[in-house]
């Protein structure tokens, strides 16, 4: 299921962009590549179903 897996990473990413608004120390470089990836398979797909 292609949405289950799109809402999985939305909620993934959404929940590290709320923790890293409010948390005092910054985001890892590895945590920070996995959102910048999650974020780019999410807009890759939506670009495709807006084709």
């Amino acid at each position: 299921m292609e949405y289950e897996e799109i809402k999985k990473q939305f909620t993934s990413l959404i929940s590290k962009k709320n923790a890293s608004e409010y948390q005092p120390d910054l985001m890892d470089p590895k945590e920070a590549q996995d959102s910048v990836k999650w974020a780019e398979r999410i807009l890759a797909k939506v670009k495709i179903k807006l084709k």
